[in-house]
């Protein structure tokens, strides 16, 4: 199609939108409802991560009541996005209007400076973030939001191929992205800038060439490889842009180089992981994007809603990012920034957690993703951990019915208050066994990452939860009932009929806690995957270690919610069946040695024996109800104190002795319940 026929399209389409989204316009001075649109430098993984930020902002602006405009990204009508073509962009958002704010990555130099004044004059706020405009304020950016302080990447970059080449130093180039990407330029300069004042340091560092490879991977692709036929004694490579810094890698790692030429730069750990731990890329450092995409729309936000005025010191709130300070920017005459945070260097010690925080977060592209199930399925034997709890859980649930069939068939039994209430245990240990730990992980959705055998759906995961919970909730109070109705026949002798009515109101209370939290499962929006503490759906913050970002989008708070519902009965029941047990055996003592004074009184021989015997029957009973328990609950506290490091994980023989013991509840019960009594 003629250039100017693409021309001709590209205003069409954004008439159309703009017409589309034009009564949206200034309601009483504030234009915070208008679309903001998002022009990254380049189609990418990166830029792809600061979209999701945004969208993540605008829907937590929506969420605590207040009207914030829909991010409209500007990256599909043209593959690769240049400075010619982001000028185009801003030109055609200010000519058709319908905008109240440009989020933009300049990869255009001062090129787009014109372009951004008119946007500006227009009324449109444009907040650059990732890459800045070199005139600042005069060439039209109402502010920079940076990822980190730009004066620190120099020094970043200088360190790590310092650590990685040792006092020997040695020849270094640089493949940067484009000629025009100011924040490149900038790193670039910082750090010829650090090595040059700080000799005694870096001074064995030598510089031979800076190369572009436009952020595309063939072209930087092809400059690494001619870097290293161009400069023979060639020992590193260092890369300030994510997509020059995987090809330089992959170009050592193909060549087998790595042993020769390092690779270092700016990366992302999904992306760096395998040339990390190959030693290829030994170091490399980054920030993260979502973040960076999400205090960027915020801060054009503020600026939209009139709660911001660009002025030195000024602080406004970026939701789950908390607080920031406008400052001027000291890098540029006369412009002002906001500083995200800091680096974070990566290595062997950290970027497989990075990596995988980054895939459970959706953050990465599907070759990553099945590229992480096939490492950590063998590395944390998800499979056999997903399997065992079918064979015990089934072993259990047979063995309840056995024990409820055995009650219910015979008018004696069923008569005797206890022989009730170990039905309900019965019942629902029957419940948790198999739709917990039966199903195991087949109601999981299927598209859920890091999960062996899921076939199901979201629909089918909350069913199991919902199920799972009123189950597994009610057996450990209903244990507590057992206790309490076998004390009070031996210690209180309570009559039949005075059993039976204390009985009932037990049988309501369980059960009304039981299917009551369950059903406060739902609307709480608690039943999700929760690998972390068994391979099915329970009660489980969504996505997965949402709650270290403040993005979880359902199950927030899960952990508080286990305790409340679960955990704490567990501890509360224990403890209770203990004393109650300890009291039965002094109890039934008491009376055996008043049996054996009158005995003895008598001239008959003093038996003793069934305090020992209802001791063991105590003891056999507090220990079939915490032996399934103490494995399960300490592994979530262990986890749970591990949580910020998603690689920490509990020793793999307690992971498979825990899916062994915890789902055999039933069936411990079972073998007391057969065993012959006192």
């Amino acid at each position: 199609m003629p250039h100017s026929n693409q021309s001709l399209l590209k205003k069409i389409c954004l008439l159309l939108l703009a017409v589309a989204l034009n009564h949206r316009r200034v309601v009483g001075g504030v234009d915070s409802a208008l679309p903001v649109a998002f022009i990254p430098k380049y189609k990418g993984l990166v830029f792809d991560q600061a979209k999701s930020g945004a969208y993540s902002a605008q829907s937590d602006i929506s969420n605590s009541g207040k009207t914030a405009g829909k991010v409209e990204p500007f990256e599909a009508l043209i593959p690769a996005i240049s400075g010619v073509k982001q000028i185009d962009y801003v030109t055609q958002i200010t000519e058709f209007g319908g905008y109240g704010s440009i989020l933009l990555s300049n990869n255009a130099d001062d090129d787009i400076a014109p372009a951004c004044r008119e946007a500006s004059s227009s009324g449109v706020n444009v907040v650059t973030w990732d890459s800045p405009l070199p005139s600042g304020v005069p060439g039209g950016e109402s502010m920079f939001v940076a990822p980190v302080n730009f004066d620190d990447t120099g020094k970043v970059l200088a360190d790590m191929a310092s650590d990685i080449l040792g006092i020997e130093g040695g020849e270094y180039a640089i493949l940067s992205a484009s000629r025009k990407a100011a924040n490149q330029n900038t790193w670039i300069e910082s750090m010829e800038l650090v090595v040059k004042k700080n000799p005694d340091k870096y001074g064995k560092l030598t510089r031979v060439e800076v190369a572009y490879g436009d952020d595309t991977e063939d072209l930087s692709y092809t400059e690494a490889k001619r870097l290293t036929e161009a400069h023979p004694n060639l020992k590193l490579i260092v890369s300030p842009t994510t997509v020059g810094i995987v090809q330089a890698s992959k170009v050592m790692t193909d060549l087998g180089k790595c042993g020769t030429v390092k690779v270092t730069g700016l990366g992302l750990p999904s992306e760096m992981l395998d040339y990390t731990l190959s030693d290829c890329a030994p170091r490399f450092a980054l920030w993260d994007f979502v973040d960076l995409g999400y205090l960027a729309y915020f801060a054009a936000y503020r600026l939209a809603a009139r709660e911001l005025e660009i002025k030195d010191g000024q602080t406004f709130e970026a939701g789950r990012l908390k607080t920031f300070t406008v400052n001027r920017d000291p890098t540029r005459e006369d412009a002002y920034r906001v500083i995200m945070g800091e680096f974070t260097v990566y290595d062997k010690g950290n970027v497989e957690g990075a990596a995988l925080y980054e895939a459970i977060q959706g953050d990465g592209d599907k070759a990553t993703t099945d590229s992480f199930e096939n490492r950590y399925f063998k590395k944390y034997m998800k499979k056999p951990l997903a399997i065992i709890p079918k064979v015990t859980g089934m072993i259990s649930f047979f063995a309840s019915a056995h024990v409820i069939w055995h009650v219910l068939s015979n008018g004696k039994r069923r008569r005797e208050p206890t022989n009730r209430v170990l039905t309900g245990i019965a019942a629902s240990g029957m419940l948790a066994s198999f739709f917990g730990f039966f199903l195991s992980t087949w109601p999981i959705p299927s598209d859920t990452w890091l999960v062996w055998g899921n076939v199901g759906s979201k629909l089918t995961c909350i069913v199991q939860g919902f199920f799972f919970q009123a189950g597994i909730s009610a057996t450990p109070l209903y244990a507590g009932a057992l206790t309490t109705v076998f004390a009070l026949k031996v210690v209180l002798r309570l009559t039949q009929e005075k059993l039976v009515r204390i009985e009932r109101y037990l049988h309501v209370f369980v059960n009304v806690f039981a299917w009551g939290t369950a059903l406060a499962g739902l609307p709480l929006k608690l039943y999700n995957s929760a690998d972390r503490i068994g391979s099915m759906c329970w009660i489980a913050e969504d996505p997965p270690y949402c709650s270290l970002r403040d993005n979880c989008e359902r199950g927030k708070n899960a952990y508080l919610y286990r305790w409340i519902f679960l955990y704490a009965w567990v501890f509360i029941v224990l403890a209770y069946m203990t004393v109650c047990m300890i009291i039965v055996y002094f109890k039934v003592l008491e009376a055996e040695k008043a049996s054996d004074r009158l005995r003895s009184d008598a001239g008959q021989a003093v038996i003793r024996g069934r305090s020992r015997k209802v001791a063991l029957q105590g003891l056999y009973y507090v220990l079939a109800f915490i032996i399934p328990w103490v494995i399960g609950i300490t592994l979530s506290i262990l986890k749970e104190k591990t949580y910020g490091d998603i690689t920490a994980k509990a020793p793999i023989v307690l992971e498979v002795v825990n899916a062994f013991v915890w789902p055999l509840g039933g069936f411990l019960n079972f073998l007391v319940y057969i065993r012959p009594a006192y």
